[in-house]
């Protein structure tokens, strides 16, 4: 199954006020996502990662995106007035694809690890210009949806799995 849109918002809502909506957990419980981010601490530098481990429950996507509030703030955390008017805690969010979780699918040809790779190899030379790790770019929010949202490289490829015929001697 090919990535699917969950959520997008070209202009960006807080994170921690998404996740604070059942509904917006409910659409990412069982599922490896995608997610475009911008810590409100960098000027112009979006994130782009991927989750694809199911933790407890299906709540691996969930657990890497609160991640994100721990390591950023809330917004809410802006209380003097120089804080607000700067606005450097916390983290906005721009979009999520993904499919459901498949346990015969390894990581490594899940359709959010592919389309990462994609990503990676697409934006090389920015990223360096960046010189922030290999999930951050300066590109634009457009131009990278774009490159999310084309249909290459965002199918799952499902691992045969081997059945042996030996027996276990006890």
């Amino acid at each position: 199954m090919p990535l699917q849109n969950i959520f997008i918002n070209k202009k960006g809502v807080s994170l921690d006020e998404w996740l604070k909506d059942p509904e917006n957990i409910a659409k990412i419980l069982g599922k490896r996502i995608l997610y475009l981010i911008k810590s409100n601490l960098d000027n112009n530098i979006l994130k782009f990662g991927i989750v694809t481990n199911y933790g407890q429950e299906g709540n691996g996507a969930y657990r890497r995106l609160i991640s994100y509030i721990h390591s950023y703030g809330r917004e809410s955390d802006n209380k003097t007035r120089d804080q607000q008017k700067n606005n450097k805690h916390g983290v906005q969010l721009y979009g999520i694809w993904g499919n459901n979780y498949n346990k015969d699918v390894e990581p490594k040809n899940t359709g959010v690890m592919k389309k990462e790779t994609y990503i990676k190899s697409h934006l090389k030379v920015n990223i360096k210009n960046v010189n922030r790790g290999s999930e951050r770019t300066s590109i634009t929010l457009n131009e990278l949806i774009k490159l999310i949202e084309n249909d290459k490289y965002s199918e799952d490829i499902i691992t045969d799995v081997r059945r042996s015929k030996r027996l276990i001697k006890v």
